[in-house]
């Protein structure tokens, strides 16, 4: 239900799909984005990818230990 997870996610997801088809560059706007929800969003769902060599089960973790 919180926005920011939702809207972060979904940042994520087209993050990773920019990456899939050579668009990387596409991705500098999320991570530049002010937004408390869209980019503070996507900058926090980054980061619980990166906290490990496994990003979708870090994401995984996250969202089922924070599922309500």
């Amino acid at each position: 239900n919180d926005l920011k997870i939702k809207e972060g996610w979904a940042e994520y997801v087209a993050s990773k799909v920019n990456e899939e088809f050579g668009n990387k560059t596409m991705n500098l706007r999320m991570e530049k984005n002010p937004d408390p929800v869209y980019g503070e969003g996507y900058r926090m769902i980054k980061s619980i990818a990166e906290k490990s060599s496994t990003p979708m089960d870090s994401l995984h973790r996250f969202f089922r230990d924070n599922s309500k």
